[in-house]
């Protein structure tokens, strides 16, 4: 298991027990959006050139209103100089924390964006089918002519209108007149 991997679990295992999961989750996405807007803190934080202890007071002026764990996980970080590693981190707390909801996420791609009706027909029908809730984003491509490909958990379903033709096209194919 990677270090982030191990860091994810560990800060779901903490913020579990101490029943502030949510919590912490929520703050974990306010702090990725800090640092993705502001790729040089990360550098800053990374660096051998500041002071630890300096750098620990910036941690607590930015972050310190938020869930305290996640606070003293990200000081951990920056002690290590791998607050690179937040992201990855992250992503496999927000993992887990699906999995405890049973929430999948799924990727819809279309040609234009889909209404807030498709939408939630879409979720519908990929809840009644996985039996778990779902979080949907919309891609929108434009090389897909028409259509829809859906991926969800490792899987993915190509009912494009490029692939329905290229079906099509093999079955006129293979036919004996």
């Amino acid at each position: 298991m990677l270090n982030y991997e191990q860091y994810g679990r560990a800060l779901f295992l903490v913020a579990e027990e101490r029943a502030h999961l949510e919590r912490t989750v929520d703050d974990a996405e306010t702090v990725l959006s800090v640092l993705h807007d502001h790729p040089q803190y990360v550098k800053l934080m990374d660096s051998p050139a500041v002071a630890t202890a300096d750098k620990l007071a910036l941690i607590d002026t930015a972050f310190g209103t938020l869930e305290t764990d996640l606070v003293s996980f990200i000081k951990i970080l920056v002690e290590r100089r791998s607050l690179y590693l937040f992201p990855r981190t992250i992503s496999t707390l927000r993992a887990l924390y699906d999995e405890k909801l049973g929430i999948l996420n799924a990727e819809a791609v279309t040609a234009v964006p889909l209404s807030e009706g498709q939408k939630n027909a879409l979720c519908q029908k990929l809840m009644h089918k996985t039996g778990k809730r779902i979080r949907l984003s919309n891609t929108v491509d434009s090389t897909v002519l028409g259509g829809i490909l859906v991926r969800i958990g490792g899987l993915q379903i190509d009912g494009t209108l490029s692939v329905r033709l290229e079906r099509l096209s093999d079955t006129l194919a293979n036919l004996i007149v």
